[in-house]
């Protein structure tokens, strides 16, 4: 008899599956992490709302450097009330190993990112640390985006590729290690530049 087993996992939803590699018969497991139950994200908590009649429309911008960008305009169908955010999406492969890790900036949140990287831009960037130097801005959602200097190769929650140089971060779920893409300091300008199309995007989208 075949038997179904239904798991409700509350809290962190991670779901995992498994699936089997034909050519070696070694099992690949694929986990996606996007909410968190302490999220205090206004989309993520729209986004697990269930009692509401909602359609969510999903808008890509270009990637940076392993990181993906996707506006999310979610319409509650009853009211006609349009929110938006911005998804950003990195993914870590290990041998037997695939995992997605998906963060969200609320709009009211992309206003002060698009500060912060300027900050970093124009004021950080430019100089040269004597000692391991991190920069971060944090969400709601515990998508964290900063830089990082390495002068001697020293850990801290991540570790810079090199030494001597700056780089831009993006942790989609900063209490992850896996979930960080590290970006040559160079990009910091598409990035910026994706956080503003994500602000037009949503007010066009909203009517704010």
């Amino acid at each position: 008899m075949r038997k179904i087993f239904m798991v409700l996992v509350l809290g962190l939803v991670s779901i995992i599956c498994f699936g089997q590699n034909i050519g070696t018969g070694t099992a690949t497991a694929t986990e996606t992490v996007e909410f968190a139950d302490n999220s205090e994200s206004e989309i993520v908590k729209l986004m697990n709302n269930g009692s509401t009649l909602t359609k969510k429309e999903f808008f890509d911008l270009p990637d940076v450097k392993g990181v993906s960008f996707e506006v999310i305009i979610i319409t509650d169908m009853v009211k006609g009330n349009k929110y938006g955010g911005l998804r950003l999406i990195t993914k870590y492969t290990a041998p037997y190993l695939n995992n997605t890790y998906i963060g969200t900036l609320d709009y009211s949140e992309i206003d002060d990112c698009i500060n912060s990287m300027n900050v970093i831009k124009n004021d950080i960037l430019p100089t040269t640390p004597s000692v391991y130097t991190e920069v971060r801005y944090k969400t709601k959602d515990y998508v964290e985006m900063g830089a990082l200097f390495s002068p001697n190769n020293s850990w801290a929650l991540i570790q810079a590729p090199s030494t001597g140089k700056w780089f831009v971060y993006i942790s989609t779920k900063s209490y992850l290690n896996n979930s960080t893409a590290i970006i040559p300091a160079k990009q910091i300008d598409a990035i910026i530049s994706n956080l503003q199309e994500s602000k037009r995007i949503i007010e066009e989208q909203t009517g704010r």
